[in-house]
């Protein structure tokens, strides 16, 4: 499995208009450091945690 990792930015006021500044794919070779590393669930499967927006990642990688 990879991990896709895309970050949009919005315009105010306007729902319709998102431009993405970054796009990355990272392979499944990753996730056995990741599960170590204690950030799996967060990073690889963020909807099943809670996790909607890029602010919602500072606490569990910090």
């Amino acid at each position: 499995m990879s991990l896709d990792i895309d970050i949009y930015y919005d315009v105010v006021g306007r729902d319709d208009i998102k431009h993405c500044v970054h796009d990355q794919n990272i392979t499944h070779n990753l996730t056995d450091m990741a599960e170590e590393a204690g950030i799996y669930g967060v990073v690889w499967r963020p909807e099943e945690n809670g996790i909607e927006h890029a602010r919602d990642l500072v606490g569990p990688l910090s």
